[in-house]
């Protein structure tokens, strides 16, 4: 138990080893790093919070000369950090270097120095791993030497396992740990005990146990990462850092008072919530709302691209070749006229893009320090009021509190952002989907505090008590927008649909084809009864149909996407109710080729009233050669059956004369038949055949007049 209490004594004084009386001077880099999870060396000055659930962090110093500076952040934000962090050092066109800590384990880290604390290594062990370095102590006197190594020996002076029995079995005589070191007197052992500072002679030793117990350090917590941000310049200035990591979404919630007439009272508020490890302390805050696009990368994370594998190729050797005489060509450019081209690189040629366009050169131009500078993204955005102002700024509404924020870490505030007097009528809402038998109490604000709102939630407030809540998507300035919040008890909406079939409205022909327009109609009636002492302003919201074209009444308050909105005053103790009509219609047309359309259809569009006389002439002409055709079809077909029956009378005449005498009576009687068949048959086909043509003629006289027949 004592070697263990040496042990920890000993990593005590390494870690101590800046406050030892012989210390050296420590490096300039070495004090300039800031401890703590947030350095105050680099406070938070400004927060801008963002819907989609993303905050810009930005950070301001003033500094001078070079110098650095470190952060610490959670695992989880280093991808995001590495994606968005933008840093601005006025005093030198290039921004600053950012090197932050591997992934690679802890134990992994700690094997790379020289002296290994990977395993919680024992005093014994750990000064083994020193053996050979030069050493200085103080024990009584100071003493420089080599270290050899370590002894523990038992109770009374005597190495373990030497000297008596009862020495070595006496546990009233804790062991004792021994220092060997080889000095320019000799070689010293000397007890721990006596040992109050002790040091390596070699300062990159001394270097790298610092740095590895300070790994140990950060790592207690494997959440932190730390990211050191390393500036060189001149001249005192102030040095920017800016960055995007997640964060909750903020939200905004609303409460309206209303008061007499349409003058009414809005506070707007807005929810934010600091996550972080850090206490937010007098920041600069905006709300910002909006749909900006945002994702995260693997950024932190090592990636290694496998490649594929080739096999070296040996060309075969070639015998030397011969080279005939050539002919000079015209004289080149001179190297002096093509070089300056050609001698700038990529390096210069990105340093004076930077140059160009870094704010702190925009600043210097203006006559202006880079400390006036509210904020290096959007400066001339921001603005104040009374406790907020909204600007749009490209997609988004931002909201830029007047005063500094303070929000400790883990906690959350209700911040004030409006409190404005608005404009709003109040009215009665009926929407079918919404409640079928009864309208809502609602109000039609009109944005008229100057500021855009944020969509959320609003608690209204009526005759000093609680009326109900609402909700309100995103309202422009001067904008109008309906809020509902309560039940309309005292009124209630009854409909009734009426579906009209197709009517045909006008008809037409062109090419031989019908082209027929229809009116497909459609109504509904409401019926708006009010039981209460006061009369009511009813908002009825009709829904929409695609197509269709509203005929009564001729005009609308107003129109969304699926509804159209009629105002309605409804009086006091209206309980026999009023009737209120809409109508729509919807043009419908259809194509009829004519070649196809049969007696019976031409006859059902030659009935229709909305028929003119000219296209009445024309359907009566075409019906007039459909019937020609279709008698020449029917004179036909009637031929053609009667051939048909004709045929195979004469075939079941011909089986049966097979069977029979030639010379009998029945057989002579068939023979007869077939003789006047076929005079019959003669003629029956020849007739066919003048009845085809006149089909044929028929048909083309339809076809031709079809073709050419144009009436409107």
């Amino acid at each position: 138990m004592n070697c263990v209490k040496n042990c920890v004594s000993f990593l005590v004084v390494l870690c101590t080893v800046s406050f030892s009386l012989f210390a050296q001077p420590s490096k300039p880099e070495a004090s300039r790093y800031p401890s703590g999870p947030f350095s105050d060396s680099l406070p938070l000055r400004r927060v801008v919070l963002y819907s989609n659930g993303t905050t810009y962090f930005e950070r301001e110093v003033q500094v001078s000369g070079s110098g650095g500076v470190d952060l610490y952040f959670r695992s989880s934000d280093i991808d995001d950090l590495l994606k968005s962090l933008v840093i601005l050092d006025p005093g030198r066109d290039i921004p600053p270097s950012v090197s932050y800590g591997s992934r690679d384990p802890l134990d992994r880290i700690l094997k790379s120095f020289s002296i290994d604390l990977s395993r919680n290594p024992t005093l014994a062990s750990l000064l083994l791993q020193a053996r050979g370095e030069g050493v200085e102590l103080w024990a009584g006197e100071r003493i420089q030497g080599t270290l050899m190594g370590t002894e523990t020996r038992a109770g009374g002076g005597a190495p373990l396992g030497e000297g008596s029995e009862e020495a070595a079995g006496d546990t009233s005589y804790p062991p004792t740990l021994y220092v060997q070191i080889l000095s320019d007197q000799g070689m010293k052992s000397i007890p721990y005990e006596r040992i109050t500072t002790f040091r390596f002679l070699n300062p990159n030793l001394m270097e790298e146990l610092a740095q590895a117990l300070r790994y140990i350090r950060e790592n207690r917590n494997t959440d932190k990462k730390r990211v050191t941000l390393s500036y060189s310049g001149s001249g005192n200035r102030v040095l920017r850092v800016g960055y995007i990591l997640e964060s909750p979404v903020w939200k905004t919630a609303f409460r309206l008072v209303l008061g007499e007439g349409q003058k009414h009272l809005l506070q707007g508020w807005g929810i934010v919530e600091n996550s972080t490890d850090e206490d937010w302390k007098e920041v600069r805050m905006d709300l910002v709302s909006g749909q900006p696009i945002s994702f995260t990368m693997n950024l932190y994370e090592p990636i290694y691209n496998p490649r594929p594998k080739v096999p070296y190729t040996v060309e075969r050797q070639l015998p030397p070749p011969v080279y005939s005489s050539g002919v000079a060509p015209a004289p080149a450019a001179s190297p002096e006229t093509s070089s300056p081209s050609l001698k700038r690189s990529k390096a210069n040629l990105a340093s004076e893009a930077m140059a160009d366009k870094s704010l702190a050169s925009s600043l210097r131009e203006e006559g202006k320090p880079a400390s006036e500078a509210e904020g290096f993204l959007s400066p001339e955005v921001l603005g104040t009021s009374s406790m907020a102002e909204a600007s749009s700024v490209g997609q988004f509404i931002r909201y830029t509190l007047q005063d500094p924020v303070t929000i400790p870490r883990r906690q959350a505030a209700l911040l004030p952002i409006l409190n404005a007097s608005i404009e709003g009528e109040r009215v009665s809402i009926y929407n079918e989907g919404t409640n079928r038998k009864r309208p809502l109490r609602g109000i039609w604000i009109r944005n008229t505090t100057g500021l855009a709102l944020m969509g959320g939630p609003m608690t209204v407030f009526e005759a000093g008590q609680y009326a109900g809540d609402a909700r309100i998507d995103t309202v422009s300035a001067g904008d109008r927008r309906l809020l509902s919040y309560a039940v309309d008890l005292d009124m209630e909406v009854l409909f009734l649909d009426n579906s009209l079939p197709e009517t045909i409205t006008r008809i037409r022909i062109n090419k031989g084809n019908l082209l027929v327009s229809k009116i497909q109609r459609k109504e509904r009636t409401y019926t708006l009864v009010n039981r209460g002492n006061t009369p009511r302003t009813l908002l009825i919201e009709h829904p929409t149909s695609a197509g269709y074209t509203l005929i009564e009444p001729a005009s609308f308050e107003e129109r969304t996407e699926a509804y159209y909105r009629f105002r309605k005053e409804v009086p006091a103790q209206a309980r026999s109710g009023l009737e209120f009509r809409v109508i729509e219609e919807k043009p419908l047309e259809s194509t009829v080729a004519l070649s196809t359309l049969q007696s019976e259809g031409i006859l059902f569009y030659l009935n229709q009233r909305s028929l003119n006389e000219k296209v009445r002439e024309a359907l009566s002409k075409v019906l007039s050669l459909r019937n020609e055709l279709s008698q020449a079809s029917r004179t036909r077909g009637e031929l053609e059956n009667q051939i048909a029956q004709i045929t195979r009378d004469q075939e079941r005449i011909r089986s049966n004369m097979g069977v029979l005498d030639r010379t009998s009576s029945l057989y002579q009687r068939y023979l007869k038949t077939l003789g006047e068949q076929e005079d019959t048959l003669a003629e029956a086909q020849q007739k066919l055949s003048d009845a085809r043509k006149q089909e044929a003629l028929k048909r083309k006289a339809l076809e031709d007049s079809l073709a050419t027949l144009e009436v409107e």
